[in-house]
């Protein structure tokens, strides 16, 4: 008798759970969707809000074994706030969502990198600092867009480079360097 709100019309799926007097989902509910995810948590005018768990169904074209998982906070049927993502791979996100995708401070790491800062829409944007885990390189200082931008500290080998026993603080651009380059005694 009373409409479902239209976001939750695309998730609909097999739905076991509290409704409320409307008969929209509103409390504690779990919902196995027709591709195979299933999410479990809190419903608020039929929405997903609150802490929650969303698996994702194993993609064995990719050759997946294991899923891909969220755990954290939502909001009106978003990741929002708080939460943790792994996928099949062991790579993972740790921090601050919004609108579904990486924004705020987090952690993300995969086979690669590990990187500890400031993201935007889904990007590395702000200050943050990134290891190669092979190489052990580092580079600790501004981004934009999944680019170093801006002043950073850029380390070879997981030592300081030493020129006359000095350490060079690097302005990046475009993931170069460029423009000028502060150079400062070490005592």
């Amino acid at each position: 008798p009373y409409p479902i709100p239209p976001r939750t019309k695309k998730y609909a799926g097999e739905y076991e759970g509290d409704f409320d007097e409307r008969g929209v989902r509103e409390g504690s509910g779990r919902v196995l969707f027709p591709n195979g995810d299933v999410y479990t948590g809190k419903y608020k005018n039929g929405m997903r809000q609150g802490f929650a768990t969303y698996v994702y169904h194993i993609n064995k074209m990719k050759g997946e074994t294991k899923p891909r998982r969220y755990e954290g906070q939502w909001q009106q049927s978003e990741k929002k706030g708080n939460g943790k993502e792994t996928w099949p791979d062991g790579s993972y996100y740790h921090g601050e969502y919004l609108k579904d995708k990486f924004h705020g401070k987090g952690t993300h790491y995969n086979r690669r990198t590990k990187y500890t800062g400031e993201f935007r829409e889904g990007l590395r944007f702000g200050k943050g600092k990134c290891e190669w885990l092979k190489s052990k390189d580092t580079y600790d200082g501004e981004w934009i867009s999944n680019r170093m931008h801006g002043f950073g500290t850029s380390l070879a080998n997981g030592i300081v480079n030493f020129v006359d026993n000095k350490v060079a603080f690097t302005r990046w651009g475009a993931a170069n360097m460029h423009g000028l380059v502060s150079v400062f005694n070490v005592l």
